[in-house]
């Protein structure tokens, strides 16, 4: 490959910039990958005086240092670096310099060694993401009869805690990483009896305020909690241990935990099996086994969230829905058109409950932020915060940093067990992936692509044509009329969440998500929007930003859906997002 690389460079250098038949000047230039870094397409042909792209991509454990080119510019996205050449003048060869990165994240056993006695491990920070994973931790340390449940900045526990597999800030310099241990409760304590694979635990006779449930009996594993082992347990904290596989309806009924760890490797888990468990506050999922959603959509909300989190102290714009906001938004655009607004693109799924998507957005956003919610109509129950219930999608949307899920109030929401049973159970056959993997590899359909799909904004980027015609791509017409958003059903519960918002001094509106103008229903005349329109002004406590036909567009405009905008769509829109948004804020002294 070099060989060939190499000739081709000869024929180009000696061809300068060189002319096609319609004599525009084209220059030709060469990238070759090296060490720590591989280049997607190393031949590049532009005109002279225009910009040069390649697509690179680091080795773990690498960053970019420099380009032997006099003006460039890099960016990131996903896995991915984009190295723009600008105003290229001549046909050549250009090199680029990798370093091994020196942000490390330090692991230290704090009690436990690893195989080879070893108490303290470095490893380089992932650079594809902005807080990178940590280790899940077993494959680092052990200590015998205890549990590693955490990890922490300080030794003792009083620093920043990271759930195993979450991500973690760590600067420039790196981080240290001290694991935490909990000794298991005296197996004395706990009835269990033989199994063909282990031992399953079927009562418990203790009363400690921190109950750490041992993965070892005698010797045995312990691979099942039967039914009722733990019912009325009156525990504050309950840390399970990695290599349980089952855990029966009714184990933990009416228990009273606040505080409760877990690990993903958990195969089977009754919907039933914490029912009553109406004191839990706190649920910490710590990462046992690979990721399996890593090159998908849901992976995004990591991302998103992650930048969401850098930007403290900035005033932020944060555009939020399902996916019509995902596809729906030019965020440089809007950066350029709103100064000192920093876009953030958290529009990931519209048939998840918006209202957890809601409350961790709150646990970030500021005094100054402007929050933009556009909810998709045809998922009116999800995103208009009707229900408390958390959903699998939740799950599959955390699963690159289960640390937010800690962020949660659990005694908020309904259907946890039985969403998490979900996810667990659909997730065991997938293929399993790495944190090194990014939504931004990937296209919509997790096939991958040479470009970055989506941006530092959270916006998906990859192009996309108009549609063949205006006709509707699904047959479900959506209502816009005053029946489906009832004041009591549908208006309180979103003016609920608006408020918490605006409690803290963040500036909140309610725009349109985009429609395919004829994939309504039959009840959603000129007249029933425009009274809909109306109604919704009335009795939302916040105010509606745009029209509501503005956001009723021509198919040919939509891509694969009646609600994801075309990239010409998305021009479109944002151009009038923008506008709307800067006489709102002008007009209200925001700007």
């Amino acid at each position: 490959m070099r060989r060939l690389l190499a000739l081709f460079l000869i024929c180009l250098l000696a061809a300068g910039c060189g002319t096609q038949r319609s004599s525009t000047p084209v220059c030709h230039l060469v990238l070759e990958s090296g060490e720590g870094f591989r280049v997607e397409d190393p031949a590049c042909t532009v005109r002279q005086g225009a910009d040069a792209v390649f697509a690179l991509v680091a080795d773990p454990g690498y960053r970019f240092a420099q380009a032997d080119y006099p003006d460039y510019s890099l960016s990131a996205a996903g896995g991915r670096l984009t190295l723009t050449l600008h105003r290229v003048q001549y046909s050549g060869a250009v090199s680029v310099t990798f370093t091994p990165n020196p942000v490390q994240l330090r692991y230290h056993g704090n009690g436990g060694s690893g195989p080879d006695g070893q108490t303290t491990v470095s490893l380089p920070a992932d650079i594809a993401q902005l807080r990178p994973n940590t280790s899940q931790g077993a494959e680092l340390f052990q200590r015998a009869g205890h549990t590693l449940y955490a990890w922490n900045t300080l030794p003792d526990g009083s620093g920043s805690a990271v759930g195993l597999g979450s991500r973690t800030d760590c600067g420039q310099a790196g981080v240290d990483l001290y694991a935490q241990w909990q000794p298991w409760t005296d197996s004395g304590e706990f009835l269990y009896e033989r199994q063909a694979d282990g031992a399953a635990i079927t009562g418990y006779q203790g009363n400690a305020s921190l109950l750490c449930i041992p993965a070892r009996l005698d010797g045995l594993p312990v691979t099942c909690i039967r039914a009722g082992a733990f019912a009325g347990l009156q525990s504050e904290t309950v840390i399970l241990s990695p290599g349980l596989e089952e855990i029966e309806a009714g184990a933990f009924q009416d228990a009273a935990m606040c505080t409760l760890y877990l690990f993903d490797d958990l195969e089977h888990l009754d919907g039933q099996a914490f029912s009553g468990c109406n004191q839990l506050q706190t649920l910490h999922i710590n990462a046992a086994s690979s990721p399996r959603y890593t090159n998908g959509y849901f992976a995004s909300f990591a991302d998103k969230f992650d930048r969401l989190l850098s930007l403290a102290g900035q005033r932020k714009l944060i555009l939020f829905a399902g996916s019509s906001a995902r596809f729906g938004y030019d965020s440089t655009t809007l950066r350029d058109a709103l100064p000192g607004l920093e876009p953030v693109n958290m529009g990931v799924f519209a048939y998840t409950g918006a209202r957890a998507q809601l409350r961790l957005i709150e646990t970030a956003a500021e005094p100054g932020d402007v929050l933009l919610h556009t909810p998709e109509f045809d998922a009116v129950r999800h995103q208009f915060c009707t229900t408390t219930d958390l959903d699998p999608a939740f799950f599959c949307m955390t699963e690159g940093d289960y640390d937010t899920i800690a962020r949660l109030d659990m005694r908020e929401f309904t259907n946890l067990f039985p969403a998490l049973a979900a996810y667990l159970e659909q997730r065991q056959p997938l293929t399993r992936r790495s944190y090194q993997d990014s939504p931004a590899d990937f296209d919509e359909d997790g096939v991958p692509v040479a470009t970055a799909s989506y941006n530092e904004y959270g916006d998906y980027v990859l192009y996309r044509p108009n549609a063949a015609s205006d006709e509707p791509v699904f047959g479900a017409p959506v209502d816009y009329t005053t029946a489906s958003f009832s004041q009591d059903d549908v208006i309180a519960p979103l003016n609920n969440e608006y408020r918490r918002f605006l409690d803290n001094g963040v500036c909140v509106l309610f725009g349109y998500a985009p429609r395919n103008r004829i994939a309504l229903s039959p009840a959603s005349t000129d007249s029933a929007r425009a009274e809909l329109d109306g109604w919704l002004r009335q009795n939302l406590c916040v105010p509606v930003l745009g029209n509501i036909e503005d956001s009723l567009v021509p198919g040919r405009y939509l891509y694969g859906t009646d609600n994801h905008l075309s990239t010409e769509g998305v021009a479109l829109r944002t151009a009038r997002t923008a506008r709307e948004l800067q006489e709102y804020l002008c007009q209200n002294g925001l700007m």
